[in-house]
């Protein structure tokens, strides 16, 4: 008799993923959430079958298929959240049954230990929240979020033919996700103004579409070189490539762009072991600016005009009002910006709480940078996730997190320098751009927290945690033999 157990691993996630994309597509045509109830039930029956690592790659599909759906108010990435949570009750009852096989040195590494420390203030600074139920909802997605990526993924992606199946079950559904987006956009005459319309319910807007689009671009870059010339492989990556370009083009966001320019400086930053200089320069570069605004309360000279600071429906005017500091999602942010630095002011240690600048920031807002936008229907928060995080976890919350951030950086380039091995190199040189990208463009919005980009974010810190203790082997192992 034929079991699940006989079947392929790769065979159970092309099927499953197939499944996930026809569910989707669906939920889309008929407007109703009732097909993507089949991927739930996969994955209750994959899990019940113990194929764990099927599950985990077909996580990965979903996390660019999923789509935004609200359930009593409540806002909820479906169904990857809901697998997400799946996984971290699984992931902990199957750690507890194997704890004695599982090697500690991953839980050990600084990286980890530094990451632990960011969930355990998260946790800390909810206990002491002005709003305790918003902060601890938000530490548990924050534990989920690592326990499926961080966890997990270093359980389950530890050389590059892991990372191999990770590419695919991310790539297939994305390109599928382009056309969708693309031909929807068609349909407006790829009019700027109704970019946001075509690309909902999957993506919120175009800015976390056009930036996931950029943050995947480098992995296509080297894994393509995995493949032979004239392979169909290759060929599909080479198409992938290019609806990426084309989606990032059309999707009208300036962040996008600009990590697409980012990407051959931050290999030749990595390449060239600059990165022990390039952080200090970047954080002198922040204070010096900070400085210079707030001194004699220089910022005050940069309030925007409100009559003229519009949203611009031609995206020619909309690049053109933002060289001129007259767009008003850029100006928005200050007026945001400002807020925030006051608030931090008032809660410097321990913050506001996580998950909580939504709910105070407007008392602490000037007048002088209000815009047609400020009633922030849609509650979005201080688009930039250090400042977000120095206001709702304070001071020590900031330098946890940006320690997090520096050592993924410096263990990362130690490691790709380290590894002897093309694929591994490459792989990790990927992992660094993209983690770069993210860096930068959580300097404009707060894209830690969402499925799409966050979750990779974590998934990073496990791949370079495991390609660290990997090196480290093959280093004493090579000194040995020597």
């Amino acid at each position: 008799m034929i079991t699940t157990k006989n079947i392929s691993p790769d065979l159970i996630i092309i099927g499953t993923s197939m499944v996930t994309v026809v569910s989707i597509i669906l939920a889309l045509l008929l407007n109703t959430p009732v097909p993507l109830i089949i991927p739930v039930a996969l994955v209750g029956l994959m899990t019940l079958t113990a194929h764990f690592k099927g599950l985990y790659f077909l996580l990965m599909s979903l996390l660019v298929l999923s789509v935004d759906l609200e359930f009593g108010g409540v806002g909820l990435d479906f169904p990857s959240e809901p697998l997400m949570l799946v996984f971290m009750f699984s992931g902990f009852v199957y750690f507890i049954a194997h704890h004695k096989r599982i090697d500690k040195s991953f839980y050990n590494h600084p990286l980890f230990m530094l990451l632990a420390t960011h969930v355990i203030w998260i946790g800390i600074t909810a206990l002491f929240s002005s709003y305790i139920s918003l902060s601890f909802k938000f530490f548990l997605a924050k534990l989920w979020y690592v326990v499926a990526f961080v966890v997990m993924g270093g359980y389950f992606i530890k050389n590059t033919e892991d990372f191999k199946q990770v590419f695919w079950a991310i790539l297939l559904p994305m390109i599928l996700v382009i056309v969708w987006v693309l031909l929807n956009f068609r349909s407006y005459g790829f009019d700027f103004e109704f970019v946001n319309k075509t690309m909902n319910p999957i993506y919120v807007n175009h800015v976390d579409y056009g930036v996931a689009l950029a943050v995947f671009f480098p992995f296509c870059v080297f894994i393509s070189t995995w493949y032979k010339l004239g392979s169909l492989a290759r060929f599909v990556i080479h198409i992938g490539m290019v609806l990426i370009l084309v989606g990032i083009l059309f999707s009208y966001t300036r962040a996008a762009y600009i990590s697409i320019l980012i990407i051959p400086f931050a290999y030749l930053l990595f390449k060239l072991k600059l990165t022990k200089v390039a952080v200090p320069v970047a954080l002198i570069t922040a204070m010096l600016a900070i400085f210079y605004l707030a001194n004699d309360n220089k910022y005050i000279e940069y309030a925007p005009d409100f009559d003229s600071t519009i949203f611009h429906t031609d995206f020619a005017d909309h690049l053109g009002a933002t060289v001129q500091l007259k767009d008003l999602s850029t100006m928005e942010r200050v007026y945001r910006w400002v807020a925030g630095a006051r608030m931090w002011q008032e809660h410097p240690y321990l913050g506001f709480g996580p998950s909580t600048f939504t709910s105070h920031y407007r008392s602490y807002a000037s007048t002088l940078f209000v815009t047609y936008v400020s009633d922030n229907e849609e509650n979005s928060t201080t688009h930039n996730y250090f400042l977000m995080t120095l206001i709702e976890q304070g001071v020590p919350g900031l330098v946890i997190f940006l320690s997090l951030c520096i050592a993924l950086f410096i263990y990362g380039e130690t490691v790709y320098h380290r590894l002897k091995k093309d694929r591994d190199k490459q792989l990790v040189m990927a992992v660094l751009i993209s983690a770069l990208l993210i860096m930068a463009n959580i300097m404009m919005a707060d894209l830690i927290e969402t499925d799409e980009i966050g979750t990779m974010f974590f998934l990073y810190i496990a791949i370079i945690i495991n390609f660290d203790l990997k090196s480290r082997k093959e280093l004493i192992e090579s000194n040995e033999t020597n």
